[in-house]
């Protein structure tokens, strides 16, 4: 999640004006692609690949790409998002998770499944930000915040996200990243 996605042979690499497709089949003589989701379109992408979709997400858009040919993108579908300031993002079943700065969507569900973007839900807690996302297969999102730790949603219903629970940890300084297997 965040600035590379793999699908395959072919490594996404997210920038802060474009995304690259880069064919790694021969690790020792990678080849970069032509740059997609190019032009400012509100700060660095976020990126997850599910499938032949690519999502990528910035503080002001949200992309849904098919990359049933890696090496050649096609035209993303786009949903303007004023004031989504995203700070991690998961993509699983096509719902997109995105743990955001912004006081305006807080954790919030898009769903990408019909290649189209369409807002769920969002969960404001005021005063916290969101920012590393990982969601489980039993419908529980893992979220780290910016003061507390490690906080819970529970997102088995997407337009319906509640949250469950928060529990500051101690990590050795600031954490930056929460990851399932």
């Amino acid at each position: 999640q965040d600035a590379l996605a793999i699908a395959g042979d072919a490594v996404f690499v997210a920038g802060t004006n474009e995304v690259t497709m880069v064919d790694v089949s021969d690790p020792a003589a990678m080849t970069a692609g032509t740059p997609f989701l190019t032009g400012d379109m509100g700060g660095n992408w976020m990126i997850d690949v599910e499938g032949t979709r690519l999502v990528g997400v910035t503080g002001s858009t949200i992309a849904v790409v098919d990359i049933t040919d890696p090496s050649a993108p096609g035209a993303p579908s786009l949903l303007s998002v004023t004031n989504l300031q995203p700070g991690g993002i998961d993509l699983l079943g096509g719902e997109l998770y995105v743990g955001t700065y912004s006081t305006t969507y807080g954790f919030a569900a898009f769903d990408c499944s019909s290649g189209t973007p369409v807002f769920d839900d969002g969960v404001v807690q005021p005063g916290h930000y969101f920012e590393s996302v990982a969601v489980d297969l039993g419908g529980t999102a893992h979220v780290l915040t910016d003061d507390y730790g490690l906080a819970t949603f529970d997102v088995s219903d997407p337009a319906d996200i509640s949250y469950l629970d928060a529990d500051y940890i101690q990590a050795g300084g600031d954490m930056t990243d929460v990851a399932l297997d």
